[in-house]
Order: structure tokens, then sequence, then C-alpha cells
């Protein structure tokens, strides 16, 4: 009957070990979508208190008298003469570039980032930085560096984002090295007035290192812990309640009249305390036997 409530307690017990593995790895294998939501969630929020930021900044220049709102809002691009691509200056790309281009510097900073820019309405990118990392096609006849900066972008996916006014525009696409990359954008605002956006790009997830779920190795280490895993709990679980096996037999004896073995048990948990009580009823009903047999 124990053996039997034994087996049944630990294919239970056995159940949940694998159901809760069967659901771990359910809920890794299906992680894909949640690591792009957080993906998502982080790049809008990159994007929306980048913007903010840049909004404020561009704000303070003009009351510090850096640059005029009218110099700022400048839409007469000038060629630079000997440029490819063909680059252009404002009244205002030096003076912005010089106070944005630290601040854009510093979300490259984090690993999974490959650009951060300003862009303004007209798609123009004030900031010469190296910021735009991941749109760069080799060419031995310029640095990144010095391709990007000052242009005018009139690709559609720029478009979409310089004359963006959702906060958090997300995007994605695939750039020149392969890569997939989330592209993510919000407005920004200098006194109440649609200046440009602001925007960052992040790494697709499994861009961002090895992070394949299970491979063949993994997933037979797995199954050989569960077989362990199961194969312990059988193992531990009988052999806590052997004693129960045994204390039925001593049981089972002063049922049917034996009443010479004493029950004893060196177990201190609830069955040698059950063992104690079956004791004393063998005690007590031999003494009682006994006293029959004299009184007889």
């Amino acid at each position: 009957m124990f053996q039997r409530i034994g087996v049944q307690l630990s294919t239970a017990v056995s159940v949940i070990v694998v159901f809760a593995a069967i659901l771990g790895g359910y809920l890794i294998l299906s992680s894909t979508d949640s690591q792009l939501d957080i993906l998502k969630k982080q790049g809008q929020w990159t994007s929306i208190i980048g913007a903010k930021s840049v909004s404020t900044i561009l704000g303070e220049i003009i009351d510090a008298g850096g640059l005029s709102r009218d110099d700022l809002f400048d839409s007469q691009f000038i060629p630079v003469e000997n440029t490819s691509p063909q680059q252009y200056r404002t009244k205002y790309d030096d003076y912005v570039s010089k106070v944005l281009a630290p601040f854009e510097a510093e979300y490259l900073q984090h690993k999974d980032i490959v650009y951060a820019r300003v862009i303004d309405l007209n798609g123009y990118v004030p900031v010469r930085s190296g910021s735009a990392e991941a749109e760069m096609i080799d060419d031995s006849q310029s640095s990144g560096i010095e391709r990007f900066g000052k242009q005018i972008l009139m690709d559609d996916r720029t478009t979409r984002v310089s004359l963006n006014k959702e906060k958090g525009f997300a995007q994605n696409y695939i750039d020149a090295k392969n890569r997939t990359i989330w592209e993510f954008a919000s407005p920004i605002f200098v006194k109440e007035e649609r200046w440009g956006s602001f925007c960052v790009g992040f790494k697709d997830f499994p861009e961002r290192g090895n992070n394949s779920l299970f491979s063949p190795k993994q997933f037979l280490l797995g199954s050989i812990i569960i077989v362990l895993t199961v194969a312990a709990i059988f193992f531990i679980i009988l052999k806590i309640i052997a004693p129960l096996s045994e204390l039925l037999k001593m049981a089972n004896d002063v049922a049917d009249g034996k009443l010479d073995r004493p029950v004893k048990m060196e177990n201190m948990s609830e069955i040698g305390k059950l063992a104690d009580v079956i004791e004393r009823l063998r005690v007590s009903t031999k003494m009682a036997i006994d006293r029959l047999a004299k009184n007889g």
C-alpha cells in the first residue's frame, strides 16, 4: 500500500517538475516577444527623453543669446564645396554641433545603441559626429564621420523620422552591415514650434550577442537534469516512507495477536510517534490478555 502511495506521490511530484521544466522552456522559447517589447519600450523612452533634452538645450541656446530663433530655424542650406556626398552649412550648424556632439556621443556608451542624432524638418543632420555608424558603407576615400555629418537625407526612412509627430515612433531596417536596426524617434519642439526629431538606433536583440536559447548540448543537458531530478524524487520519497512499510507489518502482527515482538522504531518523525502509540496498544493489549488468562 505505502509503496503504491510512494509511487503515486513520486509520480505526482515528478509531473510537477516536468511541467515546470516544460513551462520554463516554453517561457524561454516565447521570450523573443518579451525581449522585443522590452527593446521597443527602452528605445521609445530613450528617444522621448532625448528629444525633450534637445528641446531644452536648443531653447536655452536662444535664451542665452547664442543663436536667434530665426537662426535656429534657418532653412537656407549653403552647399559646401568639394564634398561628396554633398554637405551643407546653415546659420546654426556650427553652434548646435558643438553643443550636441558630446550629448549624442554619450548615447554611444550604451553597447546596444549604434547611433543617436538630431534631424531637422528638412532632413538635415547638423551634427558631424560618429553617431551614424549604423548607416555607414565602407568607403576607402572618406570616413563615416566625414561622409555623414552636415548632409540632407532624403530617403523615405529619414523623411518619416524628420516629419514624425509621434512620440516614440518606431521602425526597423537592415543596415549596410546586414544588421537589423530598430530606430526610434520623437519630435523636438523649440519654443513650442516643431524643429525636427531626435532619433536613436538600437541593435535588434539577436544582434546583442549570443542569445541562442537552446543548443542541442544544452537541451541534452537539460533533459539529463530532468531525468536525474525525477529519479532523485522517487529515491528520496521511497526512502522516507520505507519505515511506514515496516510499521505496517508490526501493526498487522499486533492486530493478528502476535504481541511478543516490541513495536520500536528509531524514526523521530510522525512515524516514530505512531510506532509509540502502537507499542502502547500492544503492551496494554498483552497485559489485558495476561490478566484474563490468570483470572481464568
